[in-house]
């Protein structure tokens, strides 16, 4: 359901249509890349999950991880939002799920404590993810987080540890020094899109979940059902962008989907805050990305709905009937 106070009428049936065509052109060409399974472009990471090779590596960590009770995914950003907003929105399973996407020394004391409880070191496993194995929070946290193990239970931590970023960083290099695992995800592709790769598939197959049926349904998006509502949802953003509305809100209705509004504003706003558009141009059309939820609804629902122009709100929720 897409609202905004006070239907634009700049923002019509004729103009979606025009926007729709042109985003149908760029559709066959994706479907083109696809079909030749081209790997040397971004949108590589829409169909790189039906590489062979992605499930026999998730097959071989999912013996090797089997009866883990903890799971510590270290990264920011793309390296997490994606994992978290899918595994809140499935059911949680047996496997307890940890993230350090800041740098919060109370935080890491907190799932240290957790850790060192276990009498095992195969009840648990750490994953770390940095697509340039050089982002600051990342490597900060897992440095406190792996030293402190390895001084409390020695070297078979690293055993319990994967690492997975672009072949041949500096992240890799350590942990290959240390005996640690290494996932290379494809360089092509940005890490705010990698949900589908190893970014985001190892973590949701050591958490228990069913990652084929998970890849299944992220291929199936390209199908004429579903390029359909995605088609007109982009068309009718870009419209209102254009027609400078500065702020775009993710209402939440489910408390399951909050995480995923998360990922929605982090894709987002990575992906138009640039200095220049494609074309070099500088950029000076902003727009953005906020997240209600229900329980938002007497406050900021209330605000939006009183009158406050320039808003474009979409309502997300489930129909779980």
């Amino acid at each position: 359901m897409f609202i905004s106070y006070f239907d634009d009428k700049r923002i019509n049936d004729k103009s979606l249509a025009a926007t729709e065509k042109k985003l149908r052109s760029y559709s066959e060409q994706i479907k083109s890349f696809a079909n030749a399974n081209d790997s040397t472009v971004p949108e590589y990471s829409l169909y790189h999950c039906r590489d062979f090779s992605l499930h026999e590596t998730l097959d071989v960590l999912q013996k090797q991880f089997k009866g883990i009770k903890h799971l510590v995914l270290v990264g920011i950003g793309g390296s997490s939002l994606g994992v978290e907003a899918v595994h809140s929105v499935l059911d949680e399973g047996k496997v307890k799920l940890s993230v350090l996407d800041t740098v919060s020394a109370h935080v890491v004391a907190g799932v240290l404590e957790e850790l060192l409880a276990y009498k095992k070191t195969t009840q648990f496993a750490i994953c770390i993810i940095s697509k340039s194995g050089k982002t600051t929070e990342t490597l900060a946290n897992a440095a406190a987080l792996i030293d402190s193990l390895v001084e409390a239970k020695g070297e078979a931590v690293y055993a319990q540890t994967i690492v997975i970023g672009d072949p041949k960083n500096d992240l890799e290099k350590y942990a290959k020094k240390h005996g640690i695992t290494t996932v290379a995800m494809p360089a092509i592709v940005g890490g705010r899109y990698s949900v589908a790769t190893a970014v985001g598939l190892v973590p949701l197959a050591l958490l228990g979940h069913d990652v084929d049926e998970f890849m299944a349904g992220y291929l199936d998006a390209s199908e004429e059902r579903f390029l359909s509502l995605t088609t007109e949802s982009a068309a009718r953003l870009y419209l209102y962008h254009t027609a400078k509305y500065p702020h775009y809100n993710f209402f939440a209705f489910e408390s399951r989907l909050e995480k995923l509004g998360a990922w929605y504003r982090q894709l987002f706003a990575e992906s138009i805050g640039k200095e220049v558009t494609t074309s070099g141009k500088p950029v000076k059309l902003a727009m953005v990305p906020t997240i209600s939820t229900a329980v938002e609804l007497h406050s900021v629902g209330q605000l939006y709905m009183s009158g406050v122009p320039d808003t474009y709100t979409d309502f997300v929720t489930f129909d779980d009937e």
